[in-house]
């Protein structure tokens, strides 16, 4: 059985290494002073776990501890003219889900979570930006909702936003396919 909670990243150091396991494509120690960095920056992790083993997980804190968002002046100004605060954003990492239970629907189910978990601290969207793989942004793009803005992130990409409304309690984002 797979259960989901959510937890402050800075009260879970001690988990730190189970969490940067599921990043592989990063050195550990690199993953772990990034783990570090993003603690202190209010960061929430939701967690899935199979027992005690972490099988995915889903980082996620506010834009005005991202640089990259809250110093860019064109995103802040499309922010106003959308009537949506910087603070109310949340720009989720590490969304990773053990190859062993791929398959199950737990990157939903994490999304699901995340999104209440924002949504309690008074975010109302999520942000797309910067690094996301392809497969994030298909997956994300078949949210309804979702907001392209004029906005360029540092790769070319429009940066999107994602009404965390309309994924606290999706079960599968709307098919791709007609």
């Amino acid at each position: 059985m797979i259960t989901i909670e959510a937890f402050d990243l800075a009260g879970l150091r001690l988990r730190w290494p189970d969490i940067a396991r599921l990043q592989q494509d990063v050195p550990h120690e690199q993953d772990l002073h990034y783990l570090a960095d993003l603690a202190g920056r209010g960061t929430r992790a939701v967690l899935a776990r199979q027992g005690w083993r972490i099988v995915g997980s889903y980082l996620h804190l506010p834009a005005t501890e991202v640089p990259a968002l809250a110093g860019n002046a064109e995103f802040v100004a499309e922010l106003a003219m959308l009537e949506i605060g910087l603070g109310e954003l949340s720009v989720a990492t590490h969304i990773y889900v053990d190859r062993a239970v791929r398959g199950q629907g737990l990157s939903v189910r994490l999304a699901a979570a995340r999104a209440r978990d924002a949504l309690v601290r008074g975010m109302t969207h999520g942000v797309l930006f910067a690094a996301q793989t392809p497969e994030i942004r298909s997956w994300a793009g078949r949210w309804p909702g979702t907001l392209t803005t004029g906005v360029a992130d540092a790769d070319g990409r429009a940066i999107c936003l994602l009404p965390l409304d309309g994924l606290r309690g999706a079960a599968t984002p709307q098919s791709s396919h007609a």
